[in-house]
């Protein structure tokens, strides 16, 4: 999870939706980031805390989109 190219998957994905986690190849126009092997449940914590974290910045981000 500490590897960039892991974290790279969420760049360019919409802050609109969940992510989905997937153990194999993941579709980015689906919305989904793929696992880490033998650390699924450590992608799908990591996935949540930042669905969380755009929960919180969506208001922020719709105000600004709307100026």
């Amino acid at each position: 999870i500490a590897e960039d190219a892991w974290a790279n998957q969420f760049d360019g994905l919409s802050a609109e939706g969940e992510f989905v986690v997937r153990k194999n190849s993941a579709d980015h126009a689906r919305h989904e980031v793929q696992a880490v092997t033998g650390a699924t449940i450590s992608s799908k914590a990591v996935a949540h805390i930042v669905a969380e974290a755009l929960a919180r910045v969506r208001p922020e981000l719709a105000r600004r989109a709307g100026n």
